[in-house]
């Protein structure tokens, strides 16, 4: 299963509207796409403004859907007036979940 772990980085003065957008491309991802199995948006204890994704896709086409979904391109769109670094991607293969 594809896992992608996201770091961002919003803007000071955007944090509110990125919390917003991230949130709204998150809960599509979950609802709309039957292959998006996890998608977490999480703030990066003591560093301001920093923030990691951790996304769970059930096979490779269920992560190529998602990058051609509109919710998606829609986050694309806005993401570069809310960022003020370029996002980090490190995509992995998930092997076990913890238990």
């Amino acid at each position: 299963m594809p896992v992608l772990v996201v770091s961002m980085r919003a803007k000071t003065d955007s944090e509110a509207r990125f919390v917003e957008e991230i949130t709204r491309n998150a809960t599509a991802s979950l609802t709309e796409e039957p292959g998006c199995l996890r998608f977490d948006v999480c703030r990066v204890v003591g560093d301001p403004g920093a923030y990691v994704l951790y996304e769970v896709y059930a096979d490779d086409q269920a992560l190529d859907h998602h990058r051609s979904t509109p919710h998606f391109q829609a986050w694309r769109g806005v993401a570069g007036t809310l960022l003020s670094e370029p996002t980090a991607v490190t995509q992995a293969d998930l092997i076990s979940t913890g238990g």
